[in-house]
């Protein structure tokens, strides 16, 4: 059983808190912190379609599995951590820092623009784009990529389209993403 303490964290959502992993450096334990995992279930199952699906893990945390923790049912992610080891900051951080660290909002756009295009490639719906939901992973002291951390799948476990038509999933991407955008703006 692995042991968790407030030491080990990396992040608090509404319904979860993601720790660092005690014995593994690339890998983070979401606990969720209510009583209802459904939504923590639904996304475990369509990150198994995505494992199933061969996708590229490029721009997405991988997810590997559940393991005890003396907090309940932990659920086992890979930990986005920069060129340097330090963990990758979240979209939300790059744009509320004012500091030397900033990156240049051109090169998040691209960041983003390549987020995009690896979202619609691989048919990978999401259930909300939010900026604390993306991290940028600093590569190098010069470069990076936009990974998306969290909030991937579908609200519920009904029959979607979008699982099955390439069309509707490319639909309901777009329509997240400008939903996205649209927020990210006004939020600027």
């Amino acid at each position: 059983m692995l042991q968790l303490d407030d030491s080990l964290i990396v992040g608090k959502g509404a319904h979860r808190i993601c720790y660092r992993h005690p014995a593994d450096q690339n890998k983070c334990i979401k606990i969720v912190s209510g009583s209802d995992d459904t939504t923590q279930q639904l996304e475990c199952k369509y990150y198994q379609k995505l494992a199933r699906a061969n996708i590229n893990w490029e721009h997405l945390s991988r997810y590997y599995g559940k393991e005890q923790t003396n907090l309940g049912v932990g659920y086992i992610y890979e930990l986005i951590n920069d060129y340097d080891g330090t963990v990758s900051k979240t979209l939300t951080e790059y744009l509320n820092e004012n500091t030397s660290d900033v990156i240049d909002s051109a090169l998040i756009r691209g960041y983003l623009y390549e987020l995009k295009k690896y979202l619609l490639t691989n048919k990978i719906v999401v259930r909300n784009l939010r900026p604390y939901n993306i991290v940028i992973q600093r590569t190098s002291p010069n470069d990076g990529i936009a990974v998306l951390i969290d909030n991937i799948g579908h609200h519920n476990n009904f029959y979607h389209l979008s699982d099955r038509l390439a069309y509707f999933a490319c639909k309901d991407i777009l329509k997240k993403w400008r939903k996205f955008e649209t927020k990210l703006y006004f939020a600027c």
